[in-house]
């Protein structure tokens, strides 16, 4: 849906085939997300292999728990 929606008003609408270019564009979109997903995940990978990633996860799983228990707090208490 998002490509139906942002896409067209970079497409001219005159040119000979406007579906192969809306494809070609959708296309390239889809690699380019693809190359910068995994190069995350290679250098995710990497950090935590690390012997020292152990200390830092547990941290970082704490601090990441205390925010979600206070967004669900926050949530809970809205008087909206």
């Amino acid at each position: 849906m998002f490509f139906l929606s942002f896409l067209p008003q970079f497409i001219d609408p005159h040119s000979e085939n406007p579906t192969w270019v809306l494809l070609i564009y959708g296309l390239t979109f889809s690699t380019m997300a693809t190359l910068c997903n995994l190069a995350y995940a290679v250098a995710g990978s990497w950090a935590f292999s690390q012997a020292k990633t152990t200390h830092y996860t547990r941290i970082l799983e704490g601090v990441s728990g205390v925010m979600l228990i206070g967004l669900a707090g926050k949530i809970a208490l809205d008087n909206k």
